[in-house]
């Protein structure tokens, strides 16, 4: 079950948290969130108004045709035109940055903005995610009192019981309060964050699908902090411009992991080594590294 809650602001009584709920129902989750791209699908005409007052029959869903990639790549391109316009590109990438920093301690994001840009940041940073990661990423749209959520990422209105007031910012979160202009300070700038804020500024759409190809296929369980390197192998896999200090440590993450079963992959590691042993000594190593790896798998012939 899909949920989408819309804030209206404030009640008759003047209390903020007024807002109401569309829910969409599947037979088939699996396929179906997958195909709905999360979040992406905020504006989709598939939504439909509950009656409060009593049962109502919704309509049925959209068949397969309907929700297939030529949907799905229209959905994420007007996901990208909306987050364009809804939001600060550069506090995207910093929103980015303070993601990969507080996952692992736990650091929460609260982000005070419309609904619909809380909805487009969480959703265009979901669609490049490696699953293991998503299974993580817990988010709501919409909470009176973020304090009282414990969402990784917690949207929140002007008009909220959260204490928006200056002050230090606490440890346990990062405030991105689009209302005030105020916002954390940058904890890193990471191959990761540039680049995907790169893509949804250019609206390469092709672009950030075959990442998330890529990043489907190569199919491994990823710490946060190992996105850099995933992103370093596929600027490198498709030819791309990519910072020469990100080279090798995404080489020795490439080895480490086992990623050489992917025999494309492998080809374009090898060239890529090739070409800096001969300058270089850390290069040279790790291609022995590579040989020997290969040759203990016992799997592919090291020779070819």
């Amino acid at each position: 079950m899909l949920l989408r809650s819309k804030y209206l602001g404030t009640d008759d009584s003047g209390r903020s948290g007024n807002f109401f709920t569309h829910f969409l129902v599947s037979k088939d989750p699996s396929e179906f969130t997958t195909r709905m791209m999360h979040l992406l699908a905020w504006e989709a005409d598939f939504w439909q108004e509950g009656n409060p007052q009593g049962h109502q029959q919704l309509a049925p869903l959209a068949g397969a045709g309907a929700i297939g990639p030529a949907q799905t790549e229209m959905r994420i391109a007007k996901a990208c035109d909306l987050l364009t316009s809804l939001v600060d590109l550069v506090q995207f990438e910093n929103l980015i940055n303070c993601f990969q920093t507080g996952l692992n301690p736990q650091r929460r994001l609260i982000i005070a903005a419309p609904d619909e840009a809380v909805a487009m940041m969480v959703g265009c940073l979901a669609l490049v995610l490696p699953n293991n990661l998503l299974e993580r990423l817990t988010f709501t749209t919409y909470s009176r009192n973020p304090d009282r959520s414990d969402a990784l990422i917690c949207g929140t209105a002007a008009g909220s019981e959260f204490a928006l007031g200056a002050g230090t910012e606490p440890s346990r979160h990062y405030l991105f309060d689009f209302f005030a202009k105020r916002f954390p300070k940058l904890p890193q700038n990471t191959l990761f964050a540039r680049t995907i804020t790169r893509w949804y500024r250019e609206k390469d759409i092709g672009r950030l699908l075959k990442f998330k190809g890529f990043v489907d296929r190569v199919n491994i369980a990823v710490e946060v902090g190992q996105l850099d390197h995933l992103m370093a192998l596929y600027l490198m896999y498709r030819s791309l411009e990519l910072p020469p200090t990100a080279r090798m440590p995404a080489l020795r993450f490439f080895i480490e992991r086992r990623l050489f079963r992917i025999p494309q992959l492998l080809d374009v590691i090898i060239n890529v080594l090739k070409e800096q042993a001969e300058n270089s000594g850390e290069a040279a190593r790790a291609l022995q590294a590579l040989y020997q790896a290969v040759r203990d798998t016992g799997e592919i012939d090291p020779i070819q």
